[in-house]
């Protein structure tokens, strides 16, 4: 017993047992590890990997060219660079911004074979100074899909050159992918059933969305359809605006929107559930369902990993500016502390380059397009945990809509800016009163004269029968035009359900 003791002892204190733990960190390089034995270095990179805090660092300084603004486009990482291309905007250059550089954002010029201009694509990173760009639509209105597929090849001194790269359209053979947009990407360079493969899942076609999964086998040009062995398997439902990511030879699958479109159809559901797909076993596999709100793996979110954590922003028409983790090992969530702030947004782009996430475009929660780049600092040095904790700030008004309609789904009848005056008037940490018998016209002091209109076509607004109809399946719009034909002599022909 004290030989294994001491054996156990030296055990812990060799170099070559912290060095082996911490292989699973190495492409991190996190700087805070940089310096110290093995074991420290190890102990450091632990503490960072869970992500306990970040933080949100000013935006792109506004003397750099910004480009346009726009929602749809795709990005992903080169070289420690942030490619950008396209998107639902009047801009369809190549853009490139160097995080360490000084220049801010640069328009690429390359030949070849370009891809039209396009919106709903995704833009995926394979290395070797290369990307693959497929699908997306081509038309406002979420049609004109495209299933073509081009790689973009860079020069060996692509930031600097003239001709930075080429665009070259793949010609695949195989059971290719149908016309998509808004479908999720990725790819994963290493050996194994899932290495050197572009993976694609779900998007929406003919304004439907999809759950089929294809592959793309870079050194053969070959495309592979995957279906589940046995056809009583369960499968992820149909969706678009979800994300993927390839780890330790699996693929998953997280979130995104069950309906039509993206901002105007409420036909769908927000989805937060993340799927395994095992490629050996031909199988797929419900995994960590998130519980958290607000949630951030709705239609058109974000995710970037980070070693085995999936970091998800943004998305669903209600944005907010939450960030959830998921332990792939584990399968826990949490929310890591937020020390700043920026807005939520829906169908931007987030690329990480190092330990920062960098977040371009999109739309915030009026749905006007955003041209900002806001940065979020995963490892913020010199942070003091007790000192932020006497400043920390409450959850923003448009956070806490979000939870109040998570919590009491009648309160999508009202009107955005609604809500946000209710928040307001009522102050930090106030709850709302029960919705039997409510009259929440009393409650809101509005101006709005479209409201003013529909409280008093509507009488009462909204009711506990209401709220159960409801809470039973019932369309939310078919409760309200109901009340609206039995307190009104309006027909239901002549109601805007808009």
């Amino acid at each position: 017993f004290g030989s294994s003791c001491k054996n156990w002892a030296r055990l812990v204190e060799s170099t070559w047992l912290w060095e082996s733990l911490g292989k699973e960190f190495v492409e991190l390089q996190f700087p805070q590890a940089s310096e110290g034995s093995a074991k420290e270095k190890y102990r450091t990179v632990l503490t960072m990997h869970r992500i306990p805090c970040i933080k949100w660092q000013k935006q792109l300084s506004r003397e750099f060219y910004l480009p346009c603004s726009r929602e749809g486009h795709a990005a992903c990482n080169v070289d420690d660079r942030i490619l950008i291309y396209a998107g639902f905007c009047n801009d369809s250059d190549l853009l490139c911004l160097d995080p360490a550089g000084t220049e801010g954002w640069v328009a690429l010029a390359c030949d070849g074979q370009v891809p039209m201009p396009r919106y709903g694509h995704s833009l995926t990173s394979i290395g070797n100074r290369q990307a693959l760009h497929f699908g997306g639509l081509s038309s406002g209105g979420y049609v004109g899909e495209t299933n073509d597929l081009h790689s973009l090849t860079l020069g060996e001194n692509w930031t600097t050159s003239v001709a930075a790269g080429h665009w070259k359209r793949e010609e695949g053979t195989g059971c290719a992918p149908p016309r998509v947009g808004y479908h999720a990407a990725a790819y994963a360079d290493a050996q194994g059933p899932t290495g050197q493969r572009l993976w694609i899942f779900g998007g929406i076609r003919d304004r439907r969305p999809q759950n089929e999964l294809f592959s793309y086998h870079m050194p053969t040009n070959l495309w592979t359809k995957h279906t589940p062995l046995q056809s009583t398997s369960v499968v992820p439902k149909e969706r678009f605006g979800c994300s993927a990511a390839v780890h330790n030879d699996s693929v998953f699958i997280c979130g995104g929107y069950t309906g039509s479109g993206m901002f105007a159809c409420m036909d769908g559901e927000d989805l937060s559930d993340v799927w395994i797909y095992s490629p050996g076993a031909e199988v797929w596999t419900p995994i960590a369902r998130c519980n958290l709100v607000p949630r951030s793996l709705g239609r058109c979110h974000t995710m970037c990993l980070f070693g085995r954590k999936m970091i998800f922003f943004g998305g669903t028409t209600q944005t907010s500016n939450a960030i959830n983790v998921l332990d792939l090992k584990t399968l826990d969530w949490h929310q890591p502390k937020q020390m700043g702030k920026s807005c939520g947004r829906i169908s931007h782009t987030m690329t990480r380059v190092g330990t920062r996430l960098y977040i371009f475009g999109g739309c915030d929660f009026e749905q006007a397009p955003l041209r900002s780049c806001a940065i979020i600092d995963l490892m913020p040095e010199n942070e003091d945990v007790e000192e932020e904790e006497e400043e920390e700030e409450s959850l923003d008004l448009h956070s806490r809509i979000e939870m109040l309609v998570h919590t009491h789904p009648w309160l999508q009848l009202f009107p955005r800016e609604v809500l946000l005056q209710l928040m307001s008037e009522m102050g930090e940490g106030a709850e709302l009163p029960g919705a039997d018998g409510m009259q929440l016209s009393e409650n809101i002091p509005s101006n709005d004269a479209d409201f003013e209109d529909l409280d008093e076509e509507l009488g009462a607004p909204f009711g506990a029968d209401d709220i159960e109809q409801v809470e039973q399946g019932n369309p939310l719009q078919d409760v309200v035009l109901e009340d609206m034909e039995e307190d009104s002599e309006v027909s239901e022909d002549e109601i805007d359900t808009d």
